[in-house]
């Protein structure tokens, strides 16, 4: 009994005021409560916040309920969904209802509220990155490849009939990048080992996929993105574009971006010779290929590509790493 009926009863048996009786039925004996969405008689389901527009008269709250949440069955969360305004907050029995995956990881991205470096800009920061990279050795590379998590290639290869599609850059290095959430492309590392080995260790995932330079090298135009570092105890990355003369990015690209000479720039030299292409990087930075065109595995795998099994050290973090703001190197404006 909650305290105004203690003092209405006495009110009453001052005055001799008989109080009627409270009926509490509605709580315990019913096969369904369309103000509570609960079933047969469920008590600890029927809670109901006060003051509901269509509730009755006679309802309270039972005081050792107050900070209870209802629980919504499966038999009763239609009902509930659509009496209770407080539906988002009740603890849902997750064993009989499908919920909405998340979406994948990779197109996560920051937006970037920021005004993008103008082609000025973008030239100052490119001469941080020559200045960097002056006197570093040129090695020769033969593949690109990309590390992810087993299930991103077997979705690829199963749901895509192997088409690897461009994603949206997101937020990483510097956030005034003009191709920060604007361009979408996909990532490809350059960086091999005096034996053109890449790295044993990655930290995107354990399975790569190893693409011949030759296959992505072919009659494109190179473009510099990017010139930053994560922290002091980390390399710093040069982003090199890589567009298709004539297509959407390269057109923006050429707008935004400064292009690169293929045969002379200090970080990624691409030389055709005919039907071979050959590649060198800048053993000094890790060079980081944004290949603006969408990608069929099965044909890279038929032109000589292949998977590799590697020990992974991570994943790709969504919306991308912010460089380093204390860098005397890259650190620009």
């Amino acid at each position: 009994m909650g305290l105004l009926d203690a003092i209405g009863g006495f009110v009453g048996w001052l005055f001799g005021v008989e109080q009627p009786a409270r009926n509490h039925d509605h709580t315990r004996h019913f096969e369904h409560n369309r103000y509570s969405g609960a079933y047969h008689g469920d008590y600890e389901n029927s809670y109901l916040p006060p003051n509901r527009e269509g509730a009755p008269e006679h309802w309270h709250r039972p005081t050792y309920l107050q900070t209870t949440r209802p629980r919504v069955t499966s038999q009763s969360r239609n009902t509930s969904r659509q009496t209770s305004p407080s539906y988002r907050d009740q603890v849902v029995n997750t064993s009989s209802i499908t919920l909405p995956l998340p979406r994948p990881q990779e197109q996560l991205y920051v937006a970037n509220s920021q005004k993008p470096f103008s082609m000025n800009e973008m030239r100052l920061l490119m001469n941080k990155a020559e200045v960097f990279a002056d006197g570093g050795e040129m090695r020769h590379t033969d593949w690109f490849y990309r590390n992810k998590h087993p299930g991103y290639f077997r979705n690829i290869q199963q749901s895509r009939n192997g088409m690897m599609n461009c994603i949206r850059k997101d937020g990483g290095g510097h956030s005034r990048s003009p191709i920060n959430c604007h361009l979408s492309g996909l990532f490809f590392m350059a960086n091999v080992d005096r034996r053109g080995n890449p790295p044993d260790k990655s930290p995107f995932g354990p399975k790569r996929l190893m693409v011949p330079a030759a296959f992505l090298m072919k009659g494109v135009n190179l473009y510099f993105a990017d010139f930053y570092c994560m922290n002091h105890t980390k390399p710093h990355y040069v982003i090199i574009v890589v567009t298709v003369p004539g297509t959407k990015a390269d057109n923006f690209c050429s707008q935004k971006l400064p292009r690169l000479d293929k045969d002379t720039n200090p970080f990624f030299q691409v030389t055709e010779m005919g039907p071979v292409v050959e590649v060198l990087f800048n053993m000094k930075l890790k060079i980081e290929i944004f290949y603006t065109k969408s990608i069929n595995i099965n044909q890279i795998l038929m032109d000589g590509g292949l998977f590799q099994s590697v020990v992974s050290t991570g994943s790709s973090t969504a919306g991308g790493i912010p460089n380093n703001p204390n860098c005397n190197i890259c650190l620009h404006y």
